[in-house]
């Protein structure tokens, strides 16, 4: 009776695993960057960003840096969007030294990751603007 009553258990963790794996606990889909670029208005810029894919926009989390020779700002993501090879952050800024960006103001960025370094990764902002990355990567790390 013993052995059966261990069998069972044994059987049921077995099930219960891959259901929590599937349960809010595996990996979120995410965007992640360090790249540096021209920007035709400020010159030689760096943007770094990290967001991530939880599900619901109020769940997702990220930030956002960029810096240019007018100055810099720092912002939250307020919704992440993740697939295979684009990803979308909308970004609010939470602080700000460049003059061409307030806090508080709201900013969209599309993500596009060609491959590894070098392979024409970019971003646009506002869905206009195509910033090609000439130094550093995107990443999208999509798991379905």
């Amino acid at each position: 009776m013993k052995k059966i009553v261990l069998g069972l258990v044994v059987c049921a963790l077995v099930l219960a695993i891959p259901l929590s794996a599937t349960a809010g606990n595996g990996p979120y889909n995410k965007v992640t960057g360090d790249m540096w670029f021209t920007n035709g208005a400020y010159g030689w810029a760096n943007f770094t960003f990290s967001g991530h894919d939880v599900g619901l926009p109020a769940d997702d989390k990220g930030t956002a840096y960029y810096a240019d020779s007018a100055g810099y700002w720092y912002g939250t993501a307020t919704s992440v969007l993740v697939g295979p090879t684009t990803g979308t952050m909308y970004v609010t800024v939470t602080f700000s030294t460049h003059p061409a960006v307030l806090v508080g103001s709201q900013h969209v960025f599309g993500f596009y990751d060609q491959g590894e370094p070098g392979t024409a990764d970019y971003f646009t902002y506002g869905g206009a603007g195509h910033y090609a990355a000439e130094a550093g990567n995107i990443q999208l790390h999509y798991y379905g």
